[in-house]
């Protein structure tokens, strides 16, 4: 037997809606605000509280934002703008249709560039993934692995 009760029909609180500290909610596409730092806490951490209202504004408002550090008229403090939508960007390129390449017209991959200081290849990427090292090579590090019991 539990300790709890189970009650039924009793409706649940509607839900609230965020009340944010400074007036994300008010912003247009380019619209800033610009404040000062609270005295009882550092630069760094005042930036990490806008920081993270702008986070939870977006999750919640869909609003996209940015905060720098600036002076503005010999007063240091932050200005956090609100950014454009994604589909307020820009508009995409059409793309454009790909012609059917011919056999007669395709032309002859390059020759292999020399490899020097000034050669213009790229080199390989590294692999993306660390790969973990074989016995033989720790062996031949000097590591030894230690003895199971």
């Amino acid at each position: 037997m539990s300790d709890f009760t189970i009650d039924k029909d009793i409706p649940a609180p509607s839900p609230r809606r965020q009340q944010f500290r400074y007036p994300f909610a008010e912003m247009a596409p380019g619209n800033s605000f610009f404040f000062t730092p609270d005295a009882r806490y550092s630069l760094e951490s005042e930036r990490h509280r806008i920081d993270g209202a702008a986070r939870e504004a977006r999750q919640s408002l869909g609003f996209r934002f940015t905060v720098r550090k600036v002076t503005e008229r010999g007063v240091l403090g932050f200005r956090c703008w609100r950014l454009p939508d994604s589909d307020e960007k820009t508009e995409q390129p059409t793309p454009q249709p790909q012609r059917a390449a011919t056999p007669a017209a395709t032309p002859a991959p390059p020759a292999a560039a020399p490899a020097g200081r000034n050669s213009k290849t790229v080199p390989a990427a590294p692999p993306s993934r660390k790969v973990a090292p074989t016995e033989d090579e720790l062996r031949r590090r000097g590591y030894s692995r230690p003895a199971v019991t």
